[in-house]
């Protein structure tokens, strides 16, 4: 019995490995790109360059070569002069106002009504102030007023 035990375990680190590199591959883990195929994950590169270069300020070349440097999100706005809290405010606005026109594009074709995509809209502006309350209440034991 011990023997199986021996062969399943590597066999299934081997197995998780293998599914890990073909997932990373196309774009991520399966959250939200489940079966992606490579031209669609190319366009999804390029419309997130282009989304976090409009957010720092920069062209997407800039952006794609700050991103082949290794460079984070956090470290290009830094060297912006952008800072954490800046740049969280800023993501948040464009955050809200791609669900905006994904929820007016569907009012548009008739998927929802006006009053389902502002009762959307309001539920996700709400669920996004109570996770950033319950961020500022876990500031490692400090009082924080703005949580409040």
């Amino acid at each position: 019995m011990s023997k199986k035990i021996t062969l399943i375990i590597p066999t299934m680190a081997i197995a998780a490995i293998l599914a890990a590199g073909t997932a990373q591959a196309y774009g991520g883990f399966g959250f939200g790109h489940k079966n992606i195929d490579p031209a669609t994950a190319a366009i999804n590169f390029e419309a997130q360059m282009t989304d976090q270069a409009n957010l720092l300020g920069i062209s997407v070349d800039e952006m794609k070569a700050d991103w082949a440097a290794g460079k984070t999100l956090s470290d290009i706005a830094k060297e912006k002069g952008i800072t954490q809290d800046q740049l969280k405010v800023k993501m948040q606005a464009q955050r809200e106002a791609e669900q905006k026109v994904w929820l007016q594009n569907l009012v548009a074709q008739g998927k929802i009504t006006q009053a389902q995509a502002d009762s959307r809209l309001k539920a996700m502006q709400d669920k996004a102030a109570l996770m950033k309350n319950k961020k500022a209440l876990k500031g490692g034991g400090k009082f924080n007023h703005e949580s409040f």
